[in-house]
Parts: C-alpha cells; structure tokens; sequence
C-alpha cells in the first residue's frame, strides 16, 4: 500500500509540473522584422534564415512559444511588373505548411486579426558611427539616438502602433540580438526587428542553415507553373514532389542563366561583360556540355533581344 501510494503521489507530482511546464510555453511571444526596402528577392529570402535561426535559439532556450510574423512583401525593384504589387503574402512564394514544420509562422493579417494593429516593441537596427574603430571589425550592439525619424507605418497599407521604439547601432552576428532579448521577454508580448538585414548568420552554411533553407519550399501554385514552363517551353520533365525530386529519366537538358543587368551594370560596369561577351559564353558553354538550348532568366531583356 505504501509503494502504490509513492507511485499516485509521484504520479499526480509529475502531471501538476507537465501542466505548469505547459503553460509556461503557452505563452506566447510574437517576432516580426523589416529589410531595407531596395534590396531583392534573394537577400530578403536569406535574412529570413537568419530570422528563423533567431527565433529558434530563443524556443530552445525560453519557455516562451515563440511565433514568426511573416512580413509582407513590398513591390522589389527586380519585379518589371506593369502593375504594382504591394503587401504580396508570403503563401504566394512559398510553402506555408513546410515553413511550420519548422516554426510556427503565420502572416501578417492573421496576427492583426489575434493582437489587433500593435507592436509592443520595436528595436531599429542602425550601422554603428564607427564601424570599423581602429581598423578592427569589433561585434557590439549599443543603444544609440536613431538616424532615421519614427514611421508609424511600418509595413505597406498597414498602420502599426507602436509602444517602444529602440535604435541599437549593431555589428556582428544575430547572437548578439538574442543576448539583448533577453531582458525584454517578461515585459513585452511582440517585438519588430527593423533592418534585420544588418545582423551576419552565426553558423553560414552550417547544418541549422541548410535545414531552414530547405524549408522554404515555392509554393504548390508556382511549382505547377514551373512545371508547365519546362515542359511545354524547355522540353524537361521534373517529375513528381515538392521541388526536391530528380527529374524522370530522358526528361531533357537545358542550360540555365540568370543575368543580371540594369542595376549591376550601371553599379559595376568593369566587371560586368558586354553582351556580345555573354552570348560568346553561353555559346561556348553549350558546345562543351553539348546542348541546344538555354533558358535566360535576366532583366536586360531590350539589350538581349538583338546582340
């Protein structure tokens, strides 16, 4: 009687500190972020592995549910649409369900619908005055007066209201982020990093990396319209999956190119080929794989069009 009495206590012990541990992480805490609004699809596509990596540092070491606030997409400058596209979702990119596997992520319009139009913090990430201070790269975060005035508006065609605003002058990796976090946890419920694109990987091309690169898989509708296209157009077969499958066998080879121009070249146009250069390349590169065709991906389109 005295052992079965040990086990009910140890029993109702152990149930009483799974619910305290389970209501610890039910708490929930929501993180957002803005990139600088020049940058492309690639750069804002990479800063949100160094967000995902934050955020999941921060599930393994707090008991808070931490949750990802999907930013919107603005209009990028790459996107030659004769139409603007603001406030673009991420499910139009990407594979929501894949992203949650990982983390929980949920878009903008579905934290306004649960937190309203507030963000109780927001810590502005700035360069430092002296970046490079006796021509050492020192990692540091301080708190500075902000270089930019306060926006109320902090996505397109979304007003959020702001509690706390922080500029912090930062230099070296997203560690240093999760460090300053950690004093904030208990006193806000979200938080909005702005210019997350300052913060550098902690571990570039580690395992984590290329877990949450993996990821970001495109979403069902873009990866049926690729399939289409290189059926139809380029005469390759990718098979069935999620855009991870090999292609069938014989499904047919192509070449393909992304070239930059417009901007890169205005930017850097030593080092960027003319295009008589380019299509001297890509001839060469055909006779020595022994291919026929090519797909270009580029927005120099007028220039290409007669070399």
């Amino acid at each position: 009687h005295v052992g079965k009495m040990i086990i009910r206590a140890i029993v109702i012990i152990s149930v009483f500190i799974l619910v305290l541990g389970a209501k610890d992480t039910e708490e929930i805490r929501y993180l957002t972020y803005t990139v600088n609004k020049g940058e492309g699809f690639n750069l804002r596509r990479d800063v949100h592995l160094r967000v995902v990596s934050l955020i999941l540092n921060l599930r393994r070491t707090t008991s808070y549910n931490w949750i990802l606030v999907l930013p919107p997409w603005p209009h990028l400058y790459h996107w030659k649409s004769h139409f603007i596209q603001n406030s673009v979702q991420w499910s139009r990119f990407f594979d929501i369900k894949a992203l949650n596997q990982l983390l929980p992520c949920i878009e903008l319009e579905s934290y306004i619908k649960r937190e309203g139009h507030v963000i109780n913090e927001v810590l502005q990430l700035q360069r430092p005055k002296d970046p490079w201070k006796n021509g050492e790269f020192i990692q540091s975060i301080t708190e500075e007066v902000c270089s930019v005035p306060h926006q109320v508006i902090v996505f397109d065609n979304e007003k959020l209201l702001v509690g706390k605003r922080t500029c912090l002058a930062v230099q070296g990796q997203v560690s240093l982020l999760r460090s300053y976090l950690e004093e904030k946890f208990d006193t806000s419920k979200s938080f909005l990093i702005g210019n997350f694109e300052q913060l550098m990987h902690d571990e570039f091309g580690g395992i984590e990396y290329w877990k949450i690169r993996r990821s970001m898989i495109y979403s069902l509708e873009l990866r049926k319209a690729g399939n289409r296209f290189m059926i139809d157009i380029l005469g390759y077969d990718p098979g069935e999956g999620n855009g991870r499958s090999p292609p069938k066998d014989g499904g047919g080879n192509y070449l393909g190119v992304h070239l930059r121009r417009m901007d890169f070249v205005r930017s850097h146009g030593d080092l960027a080929p003319s295009v008589t250069g380019i299509v001297n390349q890509l001839k060469q590169i055909l006779k020595e794989q022994k291919l026929n065709k090519v797909f270009i991906a580029t927005d120099g389109i007028s220039e290409l069009k007669d070399p």
